[in-house]
This record gives C-alpha cells, sequence and structure tokens, in this order.
C-alpha cells in the first residue's frame, strides 16, 4: 500500500533524481592563438613579476634593518615603503569576492524570512486519494481511479487489523520483564502520544545496549587471553616433553654404556 500511495496524483510523493547537465566540452585551438591566450591572461602578472621580486627584496631588508637598529621590541620600526603593485587578477577576484558576499546576504535574508516565505499549496486531489487509498483497503469500500481491489477465495481481501496501517494510539508499548530500571518510579511503557516517556525509554535501551556491547567486548578480551594463555601452556608443556624424553634418551645411553 505505500509503494500505491506514492504513484497517487501522476507520482506526486516519488522522488526524482536531479539530471546533471555534462561538463563543457574542450575546445579546440592552435599553437598561436593558444600562446597568445596564455600572453594575454597573464602578462598583468608578468609585467609586474619584477617589481614584485624587488619589493620583497626591499621589505626583507628594511626588516632587517629594523631588527639590527631597534631589536625586536623597540619603540620604532622600519617599513619598507614599496608595495606590491597589484595586477589584472586581483582586480577580478575582488570582483569575485563581491558577487559572492551579496549572493551570501542574500541567501541570508532569505533564511531570515523562512519559512514565512514558503508558497504553502494545498493538494486536495492527493489527500483525497490517500484516504479512499487507506479507507478501501479496511473496508473494501472504493479505491482511487486506476487501483483495483484484491479478491481472494472468499471476497475483496482487506486489512484484518487497523494496526497494520495507522498505530493505535492509546496502544501501550511495555519494556520486557527482564529490564530492570534504576528507581521503581522510572516508566516501563508509554503510548504513542508520550513523547517525552519515549524519549526516556529510547535513550534507557541506548544505555543498555551499550553497557551490553562493552561487557561482550570485555568478554571477547578476556576469552583471547585465555586462549593466548592455553597456547603458551601448551607450549611449554610440548618443551617439557620434549626435556622429558632428551633426558629418557640420555639415562638409557648411560645404562647400554
Amino acid at each position: 500500500m505505500v509503494n500505491d500511495t506514492f504513484t497517487l496524483s501522476k507520482d506526486r510523493l516519488i522522488y526524482k533524481p536531479v539530471t546533471l547537465l555534462p561538463l563543457p566540452g574542450q575546445q579546440e585551438t592552435g599553437v598561436g592563438a593558444a600562446i597568445k591566450g596564455f600572453l594575454r591572461g597573464s602578462w598583468s602578472l608578468l609585467k609586474v613579476l619584477p617589481l614584485w621580486i624587488f619589493a620583497g627584496i626591499w621589505n626583507a631588508l628594511a626588516g632587517f634593518v629594523s631588527r639590527l637598529l631597534f631589536g625586536l621590541r623597540g619603540r620604532q620600526v622600519v617599513k619598507g615603503s614599496i608595495d606590491f603593485p597589484r595586477t589584472d587578477l586581483d582586480r577580478g577576484a575582488e570582483i569575485q569576492i563581491e558577487v559572492i558576499s551579496k549572493r551570501r546576504e542574500k541567501i541570508l535574508a532569505i533564511l531570515a524570512a523562512w519559512p514565512h516565505n514558503v508558497l504553502r499549496k494545498s493538494e486536495p486531489i492527493l489527500w483525497g486519494d490517500i484516504r479512499k487509498l487507506v479507507l478501501g483497503r479496511l473496508d473494501g469500500s472504493t479505491l482511487p481511479n486506476g487501483y483495483t481491489k484484491t479478491t481472494g477465495t472468499k471476497g475483496v481481501q482487506v486489512f484484518g487489523d487497523l494496526n497494520d496501517v495507522i498505530p493505535e494510539m492509546s496502544e501501550k508499548w511495555s519494556l520486557p520483564a527482564h529490564f530492570e530500571r534504576t528507581l521503581p518510579s522510572q516508566s516501563r511503557s508509554a503510548n504513542w502520544r508520550e513523547t517525552e516517556v519515549i524519549e526516556d525509554l529510547a535513550e534507557y535501551l541506548g544505555a543498555e545496549m551499550a553497557r551490553v556491547n562493552a561487557r561482550i567486548e570485555e568478554l571477547r578480551l578476556t576469552v583471547t587471553a585465555s586462549d593466548i594463555q592455553k597456547s603458551e601452556k601448551e607450549l611449554e608443556l610440548i618443551a617439557l616433553i620434549q626435556q622429558l624424553e632428551a633426558l629418557g634418551s640420555a639415562k638409557i645411553g648411560a645404562d647400554h654404556e
């Protein structure tokens, strides 16, 4: 019935994976055009590269003079007056950073208004079909269009128990008898409405599972250690048997002499 529900209202509830667009193909170009394109894009960097090298050397020299004359904690510090010149690549990066900043501000504004800006659209046809499907499977009444009733030897087959479709809200679930809570006043059962009690029981069962798993791991380590000790004792026993056999052979040889 779950699969039937997903196909209602023209498969409205079925998840459809997003189809990704293929990567753009490589563009063919000639040797000369490739070199021209590289120089055109890198010229702004190449023309300032000597200035960058000189600025780095000059600033390093200024730092050396500052440490030599004033030390690391002097009242004055020598700074190089030459700054690294900007390139077209820097300007392009600044434009991209500004675009990203505006996009982030727009996203934050959308999230701040969420979910008030979400257009909620009711689906009366979908909910009507779900209702017909659930009730039809329960009492054999009319099903949505495109769905047929399952018939057997004794008539239309329906769900005999409502809990197979919708859980009984007043039905209680209880801990098995062998589980012992720390205090007698702690809950041992809950229905579907008692969410806090269900969370408490879930936390208790999680702690019990962790404790049991830890005990199992402890027993596994104990068995492993016992197996290792057993193997060591067996090796010692084999060594003692070999020593006894060697002593017996030596004694027999001495008697013959």
